[in-house]
């Protein structure tokens, strides 16, 4: 867990009654399935096209772009081998630019 993840659970431990579970589903009782609560964000939210699981591609997508090695992320993905670590981590249009622009430095 990051810093940030961190401090914004304290922030909402120490704002709330003390409770079993961080988020609460409607009835204030476990979230039965966090992917139905995601689907209604996405909703909500106008967002089309985005499912739970991609944040997990984004996650190891993210890492690799910010220089963190492939074998770390493999372990945080929890993957047993390398090569479903790069069916995961996808390299931004940016990014490969960037890459290539390191040449003309």
């Amino acid at each position: 867990m990051n810093k940030e993840a961190k401090i914004t659970l304290l922030a909402i431990k120490n704002n709330q009654k003390p409770e079993e579970y961080v988020f609460l589903g409607r009835e204030k009782k476990k979230l039965a399935d966090i992917s139905t609560a995601f689907k209604a964000v996405c909703k909500e939210a106008k967002i089309v096209g985005f499912n739970f699981h991609d944040l997990r591609h984004d996650f190891a997508s993210r890492l690799v772009m910010n220089k963190v090695g492939l074998y770390t992320v493999q372990e945080l993905l929890r993957h047993k081998s390398a090569a479903m670590t790069k069916r995961y981590a996808h390299l931004s249009e940016e990014h490969k630019k960037d890459a290539v622009d390191v040449l003309c430095k």
